[in-house]
């Protein structure tokens, strides 16, 4: 099919799919208004005819119907009744209705003085009529019952049957009309430029001394093939400068490729000689450290214990130097502590794995806490909120241990004065978190991150093994541990350990 052909039947589509569109649309609104109208004029009879009835004296029913019959000889496509409270008719332009029930939903509520009007669109016999029904009232105003008026539809449908027919007609005029204008013009803007296209694409690629196909496509159609065939010699001369670009590209990407996985490797080459580092450098550290803490425990236990029974016997012996040898056994029990403690940080542990729940480690070593803060003197208070439920895995002794010297570290930066808060809960990572926080002055910012390291302490007369030894054997659990600052007074530590043991089914959280 000719584009021409194409353009016609598309302009006539797209101007009468609207047209009937409207033209259906104002059928409709039109057969509305009618009966709209049919309506109105239906009350207007009705009052007239009620204004005639209630001039009549009482017990009218002879004179109404009178009324009606004369009515309905002049207008024959009314029907009129008259109907009492129960609808029984009284009076109508039909005299067989005469003494019979008309019964309908909105005629027996207005009858009854329940609505004030009814309107319905219904059908009597098969025909469609418009029902107006309302009140029939006396001079008094008394309800008597109902004036019911039917008027036949069909009066109504006829009009709007031709009303469609004259806007069918001017519908196809205007279809034409139009149609004929918009090919004319795309015609001229658009098809002719397209066959002028196809001529020239035509001798470009040799296709114009060749027989056109009469059967075969419309002129865009040609006009494609030959925008086709001009691509495709393109394509052709083209595709060698594509591949080589291609593999130019691909040589490309895997290069950047390369540079982003060995970057990705350096990295974390980089990452993992750091840790090592930190690791081995600790190592050393804690190596010299159980060297000498191995040399000095035989060097100077021996001695020490001799200082020490000496300082016994000197406070029996001689009560008046009593109070001097009690400092000397003190101190040689705070050597014999420190001596202790080498040798634990230095020695490798063997820690034992099973189920502990919070309460029982908490309550053990907040006991010795404050017995220890008692012997002491002091006002210092342990306050513990333990959240139910929590069950860890580790070495109740060890970790009890680790704890007491988070304790003691509190204890001292509080002075003995104050408030330490323990509590227990289950983090969002599946781990038991116990948390130590104190009423301290905090830890000074550059401190923090020497703060587990042997022997740094900034308490007068402290070792700074305490610290160390506890992360220690945290870590040794599976563990960490790390130290802040409160966003008030005071530090923070928590310590954060695994919720299972390895060979036990117990895991334990409430989060409730």
């Amino acid at each position: 099919m000719k584009l021409r052909n194409q353009l016609f039947l598309a302009a006539a589509g797209v101007v009468l799919v609207p047209l009937l569109g409207y033209m259906l649309f104002d059928s409709f609104v039109t057969r509305s208004l009618l009966i709209e109208d049919a309506a109105r004029s239906l009350r207007y009879t009705s009052h007239a005819l009620l204004a005639g009835i209630k001039n009549c004296p009482e017990n009218c029913e002879k004179e109404a119907s009178e009324i009606l019959v004369h009515f309905a000889r002049t207008n024959p496509d009314f029907e009129v009744l008259l109907v009492d409270p129960d609808c029984n008719v009284v009076a109508a332009t039909d005299p067989e209705r005469l003494n019979q029930r008309w019964w309908e939903p909105g005629l027996a509520e207005v009858a009854r003085g329940e609505r004030s009007e009814d309107q319905q669109i219904m059908e009597h016999n098969g025909i469609p009529v418009l029902d107006v029904s309302l009140p029939w009232r006396d001079v008094e105003g008394e309800q008597l019952g109902a004036i019911h008026l039917a008027y036949d539809l069909s009066t109504i449908d006829d009009r709007v049957a031709a009303i469609r027919v004259r806007h069918l007609l001017f519908v196809l005029g205007a279809v034409a009309l139009v149609t004929l204008l918009l090919v004319a013009v795309v015609h001229r803007l658009v098809v002719r430029r397209v066959l002028l296209l196809d001529r020239e694409l035509s001798r470009e690629t040799g296709q114009a001394d060749k027989p056109q196909n009469k059967s075969g496509g419309d002129e865009l159609e040609r006009a494609t093939e030959a925008i086709r065939a001009v691509v495709q010699a393109l394509a052709r001369t083209s595709e060698e400068l594509r591949e080589t670009l291609v593999e130019r590209d691909a040589l490309l990407v895997e290069v950047q490729e390369h540079n982003v996985r060995l970057a990705e490797d350096v990295q974390s080459a980089r990452e993992d000689l750091g840790a090592a580092r930190i690791r081995l450098d600790r190592a050393g550290r804690l190596a010299v450290l159980g060297e000498l803490a191995a040399g000095l425990a035989h060097d100077i236990r021996n001695p020490l214990f001799i200082v020490r029974g000496t300082a016994q016997s000197l406070r029996r012996q001689a009560p008046e130097h009593s109070e001097r040898a009690a400092e000397i056994i003190d101190e040689a029990d705070r050597i014999e502590q420190i001596i202790a403690q080498l040798l634990d940080l230095s020695r490798p542990i063997d820690v034992a794995q099973r189920p502990i729940e919070s309460e029982e480690l908490l309550a053990g070593v907040v006991a010795r806490a404050e017995r220890a803060a008692a012997s002491v003197g002091g006002a210092l208070r342990f306050e513990i909120n333990d959240a139910p439920g929590v069950v860890f895995c580790g070495d109740l002794t060890y970790l009890a241990q680790a704890l007491s010297h988070l304790l003691d570290n509190a204890r001292d930066a509080m002075s003995g004065r104050g408030t330490i808060r323990i509590s227990s809960r289950c983090t969002d990572d599946e781990r038991a978190e116990i948390t130590i926080a104190d009423e301290g002055p905090g830890i000074p910012q550059d401190d923090l991150p020497r703060l587990f390291e042997p022997f740094f302490s900034r308490k007068a007369g402290g070792t700074g093994l305490g610290l160390c030894a506890a992360q220690k054997i945290v870590e040794l659990h599976g563990g960490t541990i790390r130290a802040e600052n409160a966003s008030g007074r005071g530090a923070i530590f928590r310590v954060r350990l695994p919720l299972s043991c390895p060979d036990s089914a117990t895991r334990g959280c409430n989060k409730e």
